[in-house]
């Protein structure tokens, strides 16, 4: 009852605005020029407001139905976007398990996981192996150092794998820096392997040159570790009949570090 009640009101509603509007402009119009008795404009006038009751029940049914659509529709559009809301981490997760599949060839989680733990190992070993150098900074300071006294620093390679090769041309551009001498190419040598990767050679350790004692304080300038060896001059391969005629104060070997 209470939607009859509704819809008659709604049609009462647009039949009133029908009758009072250019509808109702236009009968009292043909009232007013006296042409027609009264009898005739009863008539009319029932006539008129019979079609527009027609009109005005097709307008509240053609409202109704409007809003029906209208609710429908938002209906519709709530049950999607709920139905998105709840299937949505589904299908992303699906999608992002399917990728997963192609790339690493399986979708167990065990296998996935030994496969990251053997990324990560891998990654970790490349970290560990990282080209070692010497900051812009770090050659500054260092160079600082030596350039208080003068003398000649050989930079000699332990090994001829890894990172030493590039390392050892950092050393000669704080040489060059300081103003030291050195030689025009890194020889490879069997001796001065330190766990450090760094190692100063020279006579004696325990009795150090002036030029000797620079070259340490530039090495623990920066931070850097090294270990010491005792090595005769005279032992030095490749010398003539034994002896260098051109010793250097120290040789500074690089060789890998004990964590590689």
């Amino acid at each position: 009852m209470r939607t009859l009640r509704a819809f008659l009101g709604d049609v009462a509603s647009h039949w009133v605005a029908l009758m009072s509007g250019l509808i109702g402009v236009a009968l009292a119009a043909v009232a007013a020029t006296g042409r027609f008795d009264a009898s005739i404009q009863n008539k009319w006038f029932w006539i008129v407001g019979a079609l527009c009751v027609f009109v005005a029940m097709f307008q509240a049914w053609r409202r109704a139905y409007r809003a029906r659509l209208s609710a429908e529709s938002q209906v519709a559009l709530a049950t999607r976007n709920a139905e998105e809301a709840r299937t949505g981490p589904l299908t992303e997760m699906a999608a992002h398990l399917a990728d997963l599949r192609n790339k690493l060839g399986t979708s167990s989680p065990d296998e996935i996981k030994a496969q990251i733990d053997g990324l990560q190992k891998q990654v970790a070993e490349l970290v560990a192996r990282s080209d070692r150098g010497l900051s812009r900074d770090d050659i500054v300071k260092m160079a600082a150092v030596l350039s208080k006294s003068s003398g000649f620093l050989r930079v000699a390679l332990a090994s001829d794998s890894g990172d030493a090769y590039g390392y050892g041309h950092y050393f000669g551009k704080v040489i060059q820096r300081a103003g030291w001498k050195t030689d025009a190419r890194m020889p490879y040598v069997s001796f001065g392997r330190s766990p450090h990767g760094l190692c100063l050679v020279v006579p004696d350790p325990a009795s150090l040159t002036p030029a000797q004692v620079s070259i340490a304080a530039a090495l623990d300038a920066v931070g850097l570790s090294f270990g010491w060896e005792a090595l005769a001059w005279t032992n030095l391969p490749g010398s003539p009949k034994g002896a260098d005629p051109n010793p250097p104060d120290a040789i500074l070997v690089i060789s890998r570090p004990l964590s590689d």
